[in-house]
């Protein structure tokens, strides 16, 4: 029992010893765990102070940074804020001079507009006292002379007569019906539908070249009677007057050459000129009846110069009609004969006119001025002075040459004529 209490002591005493070494053990791995964790704790600490000192360093740098930016952008605006008003000064600067250039510009448009009034009221002043300067002249070259008491057909009577016919052809133009011209037509040779199809001036061209062929191919009213017998009895009158005022012609002078040695005298003399309406005034007296009163017996024998001249002119007319329409009403008949009669009555008045009488036209493809002797027929005075290229002559300018007395060389427009013009 002894021997196993001192085993037992002996034990305890050796749990002792362990114990105590276990201790010494752990005191000393704890201390030195103690030394590892201190010297971490104060590596650390020094990182960590380090570190921090980074932050604080990096702190102070994006501070200066962000005063710097501050810095900058306050700059930024107040160059802004000088760009700006810089600008609104540049836009203010053009906005008053686009309004001084504006109120100039009106200004100038104003004084334009009333420069042109002015001169559009001084040309209408200038047109009246023309007017009023040519009635004058109608007025005074119908009065009688102490010498002389013819008195001529006035301007006015002869543009009325002019404009007479005018409108008779285009009343029979527009009322005739559907025209036709066949293409490469005799009536045609210009092509002129083939360019601007329209039919209707067309007829009153052709027309009007019957008219003048008929009756106005020769000045001083020597184409009234007609290009045949008509114009040799009158050419025979002529020689016959020369040879009694004294002038002998050969017998066997060309009728042509006679025919413009008349045209020559009548242009230089006045006492030719004198003979001429005499006798014209004799003739018309003799074929014309008077409005109202029924026709003499001359009107009535178509072999009469004047009368057959005047049938074929008709029959020209009315062959022209028939071909370009079919079938010719009465009533369009009837205002050709009347347009006949006038166109010869007017023709008549060539020759008792002291005055040279004419008929002018425009060549086709020609440019002409546009107010200055012609008008277009579609346009009328829209285009008043501007330049346009014919494409057809509708009706021929009316004019006259001095006054057969005084005035031998003035030339005055008695009524316009009409073109239709090149359409582009």
């Amino acid at each position: 029992m002894k021997q196993r209490v001192e085993v037992q002591k002996l034990e305890i005493e050796k749990l002792k010893t362990l114990l105590a070494q276990a201790n010494a053990n752990t005191a000393a791995k704890l201390s030195e765990k103690h030394e590892e964790l201190t010297m971490y704790y104060l590596s650390n600490q020094s990182k960590l102070d380090n570190e921090l000192q980074q932050v604080r360093l990096e702190n102070i740098r994006l501070e200066n940074l962000l005063e710097k930016l501050g810095e900058q952008r306050r700059k930024e605006q107040e160059e802004l804020v000088k760009q700006h008003a810089v600008q609104l000064q540049n836009q203010e600067t053009d906005f008053a001079v686009q309004y001084n250039n504006l109120s100039q510009h009106l200004h100038e448009e104003y004084q334009s507009q009333v420069s042109e009034e002015l001169k559009r009221r001084d040309h209408a002043h200038q047109e009246h006292i023309s007017k009023l300067l040519e009635r004058i002249e109608s007025l005074e070259s119908s009065l009688v002379d102490n010498s002389d008491d013819f008195r001529p057909a006035t301007d006015d009577s002869l543009r009325n007569k002019y404009q007479a016919i005018k409108l008779t052809i285009e009343t029979i133009s527009f009322n005739l019906g559907a025209i036709t011209f066949l293409p490469g037509t005799r009536l045609d040779p210009g092509r002129f539908m083939e360019r601007e199809g329209e039919a209707v001036y067309l007829l009153q061209s052709i027309i009007w070249e019957r008219l003048q062929e008929g009756f106005f191919s020769l000045p001083f009213g020597l184409g009234s009677l007609g290009p045949g017998e008509g114009k040799k009895r009158l050419l025979e009158m002529y020689v016959a007057y020369r040879r009694l005022a004294g002038v002998e012609l050969p017998g066997a002078v060309p009728a042509q050459l006679i025919e413009q040695e008349c045209i020559q005298v009548f242009r230089s003399d006045r006492e030719a000129n004198k003979w001429r309406s005499s006798t014209f005034q004799t003739i018309g007296t003799a074929v014309v009846s008077k409005k109202g009163t029924p026709a003499s017996e001359i009107e009535k024998d178509t072999q009469f110069p004047f009368f057959k001249n005047r049938q074929q002119v008709l029959n020209s007319v009315k062959a022209v009609l028939n071909d370009v329409c079919v079938g010719v009403s009465q009533d369009m008949e009837e205002k050709v004969i009347d347009l006949v009669r006038l166109a010869g009555e007017l023709a008549l008045e060539f020759g008792v006119q002291r005055a040279e009488l004419g008929f002018e036209s425009p060549p086709r493809d020609s440019s002409i001025q546009i107010g200055r002797g012609f008008v277009d027929c579609v346009d009328d005075d829209k285009c008043k002075d501007q330049f346009k290229t014919v494409a057809l002559a509708v009706s021929p300018k009316f004019y006259k040459t001095g006054d057969g007395r005084h005035d031998l060389t003035t030339t005055k427009l008695i009524s316009q004529g009409t073109i239709f013009s090149a359409r582009l």
